[in-house]
């Protein structure tokens, strides 16, 4: 029989494929706006016509996209905000200089740093993916923006602050490192211990059935534990 390191070995092989997948998607949606945008050869075809790649169910990503029923709007928003920690070379085409300005495209958004030669991603390059042919579609930008959108609430993507002046999508788009370690291994990375995070995790050698308490009460932190156990995520 296969060791327990081998089966998990190979399910994060697997994880690891499926977001390799999910990138080479990302590319062709990048590739093909750009043409559109700029009226090269093959402009005619639309971005939202390559077909994304099939779902794997059992692998952390695709089960996320299948359980909280992500529209291709929200799955580009994701591929995109995990491509500069999975494979940051897709976004190297943004790199590219206006011919007409000689400077690179104010459209395409980013932001660059010394530590960090690859092109970091702001909620501007989203945008320009989503609505550069479509401008009807920047509300669609907005709504994934917005801190009320399940990606930003559960804090899978973050838009960071800019400073004051300064248009809001100019802030860096990006994947919370918990959230890719998480699409890789389905492993969930304990908070760590910060100024933004004042808590830190409590270990006891008691078990649960150590508990006591009120019957009332002892009944409905059953009913809370079992629909954390059982309930959908």
């Amino acid at each position: 029989m296969p060791q327990q390191a081998d089966v998990e070995n190979h399910q994060h092989a697997n994880n690891v494929i499926v977001l390799h997948n999910e990138m080479a998607w990302l590319s062709q949606v990048i590739n093909q706006v750009i043409c559109s945008y700029l009226k090269q050869e093959g402009h005619e075809h639309h971005w939202a016509d390559i077909p994304p790649p099939e779902l794997v169910k059992g692998t952390p990503y695709a089960d996320l996209i299948i359980d909280w029923q992500l529209s291709l709007f929200e799955r580009l928003a994701l591929a995109l905000a995990m491509a500069p920690g999975m494979k940051p070379d897709t976004l190297d085409i943004f790199f590219g200089l206006n011919s007409l300005i000689d400077r690179p495209f104010t459209e395409f958004g980013g932001v660059s740093d010394k530590a960090f030669s690859g092109f970091i991603l702001t909620g501007q390059t989203l945008n320009f993916l989503i609505s550069a042919n479509n401008p009807e579609w920047r509300l669609e930008t907005h709504a994934l923006f917005s801190n009320k959108h399940r990606l930003m609430a559960e804090q899978v993507t973050q838009l960071l602050p800019v400073d004051e002046g300064v248009p809001k999508w100019a802030g860096i788009y990006r994947l919370n490192e918990e959230w890719l370690h998480y699409f890789m291994t389905g492993e969930r990375l304990r908070p760590e211990l910060s100024a933004s995070f004042p808590a830190h995790l409590l270990e006891s050698p008691l078990e649960w059935n150590d508990l006591v308490l009120d019957a009332e009460v002892m009944a409905q932190i059953e009913e809370l534990h079992a629909w954390l156990k059982e309930g959908a995520i």
